[in-house]
């Protein structure tokens, strides 16, 4: 299926199977700094936050005051391993669902834009074609998800990899718990992904104009 860009995103015809796989292209190469950014993230998300922690626990756990405390700890105790902690299930979160995420915007925006008639400037295809890819792509990788974040925080070594903590979380809370937080997610990413793609996609079309003044320009231009 081919993908039949505005002249201001793409002057030419590009598939598909093209938008998926430079997404998963994306999706791999920001993997290197946004895992130890999630590890980091996730540990002290799961940090019970009252102030007599310390106090009550004195030697039995580790309990950070911040990232950067959080983050010598991790590299002094694991090194590099425990920065990418839970490597194999961020890729497998991000790599398929950043492809998925830009196919449906694709999908979605063509067909509010063409076939629906909706709004001749594209802003609310960017909205709503933004908004509801996203919320697509995060409802098909949550079990990831719900994988990656609980390897991530385990600083107690439970989980011996990826499938253990999958088995150990089904076994004991149920299979839906892979979908836990679903909703919340998507009234998260609603809103953020379908501002995003409206920046990005006005922003390109002021710099497109910028170029034809020859203002501006941009990668692929020289």
């Amino acid at each position: 299926m081919a993908v039949v860009s505005d002249s201001w995103r793409q002057t030419a015809t590009r598939t598909l199977g093209d938008v998926f796989w430079a997404g998963c292209a994306g999706g791999a190469a920001q993997l290197l700094v946004a895992c130890p950014v999630d590890v980091v993230k996730c540990v002290l998300q799961a940090q019970i936050p009252h102030k007599g922690l310390e106090r009550s626990h004195p030697r039995s756990c580790d309990y950070f005051h911040g990232p950067t405390e959080c983050l010598r700890e991790i590299w002094s105790k694991k090194g590099v391993a425990g920065l990418y902690r839970g490597l194999s299930a961020m890729a497998g979160r991000d790599v398929f669902s950043y492809g998925l995420y830009l196919v449906c915007y694709e999908v979605i925006y063509a067909f509010l834009k063409t076939q629906a008639g909706i709004c001749s400037h594209g802003v609310v295809a960017n909205v709503v074609g933004g908004g509801l890819a996203g919320c697509v792509a995060w409802l098909s990788i949550m079990p990831f998800d719900v994988v990656k974040s609980r390897l991530q925080a385990d600083m107690t070594r439970r989980y011996r990899g990826m499938v253990d903590c999958l088995v150990q979380a089904v076994r004991r809370e149920g299979f839906f718990v892979l979908y836990r937080g679903s909703v919340v997610t998507c009234l998260r990413a609603f809103p953020t992904n379908a501002m995003i793609l409206l920046f990005y996609a006005e922003t390109l079309k002021y710099l497109n104009r910028k170029t034809e003044d020859g203002g501006v320009c941009l990668p692929g231009d020289a």
